[in-house]
């Protein structure tokens, strides 16, 4: 027998149509938060910002003044950066200037920055206090030595800087630096030619009589040299 129970699903369906018209308000409502929220988010976006840009650019090679193109690794130019501040909402424009590093922290950052790019065999690269580093000057220099030494015959690297920035270094070919010393252009560099030691025939004692100087200056746009950079060969 089949019982027809139509008044309690009238209630029902009142019941449900009932919530279903709240529901409906409480939906409207949150969609009119909704929309005011990304009202605002949208106007918090369109705000006028700073802008800040921070640009550096390292390139390779040392250009064409020297006999060997390619055997230093020298950018193109300096590397630099700058920091811009705009008008901001309610605010005037205005700069900001970091203050130049002292030689200690420059130094200190390029040879960790040496040790990460250019690594060695022989305990990695030490400075040893050998620098004429100026940030006001076109063209310096540090020295790093490997860390370990068996004999006289050990690897250098020069790392150069201009106005205190980073440049990068003399040569990716084994060399060591005898001696350092001002010119008239900028930076006279005498190294140990191993392979001109190694095709003497001469044993490791008379290195000394075997080198090739070379002139590292900077000429308005990046550092060129003069002079033959030895050892590309080995």
């Amino acid at each position: 027998m089949i019982i027809l129970r139509t008044p309690r699903l009238t209630a029902h369906l009142a019941v449900a149509a009932l919530f279903g018209s709240s529901l409906l308000l409480a939906s409207c409502a949150d969609a009119d938060t909704t929309s005011n929220t990304s009202s605002v988010s949208s106007s918090a976006s369109d705000s006028p910002t700073s802008p800040v840009s921070d640009s550096s650019a390292e390139g390779t090679g040392a250009g064409n003044g020297g006999t060997d193109s390619g055997a230093s690794m020298l950018p193109s130019g300096s590397s630099s950066s700058a920091d811009e501040a705009g008008q901001g909402v309610g605010g005037n424009a205005s700069e900001t200037e970091e203050a130049p590093k002292t030689s200690d922290e420059a130094v200190s950052e390029a040879v960790n920055r040496v040790n990460r790019d250019y690594p060695n065999k022989f305990g990695g690269w030490v400075f040893k206090g050998d620098t004429n580093f100026d940030s006001a000057a076109d063209l310096t220099y540090a020295k790093v030595e490997q860390a370990q030494q068996g004999n006289a015959q050990y690897e250098t690297l020069l790392i150069f800087f201009h106005k205190g920035e980073y440049l990068g270094i003399d040569s990716t070919y084994p060399q060591q630096v005898v001696s350092t010393a001002p010119s008239s252009r900028g930076l006279e560099v005498v190294y140990k030619d191993w392979e001109a030691l190694r095709d003497s025939g001469d044993a490791n004692a008379a290195a000394g009589k075997y080198t090739s100087t070379v002139t590292y200056y900077w000429d308005g746009a990046q550092v060129q040299h003069e002079g033959r950079i030895p050892n590309t060969g080995l």
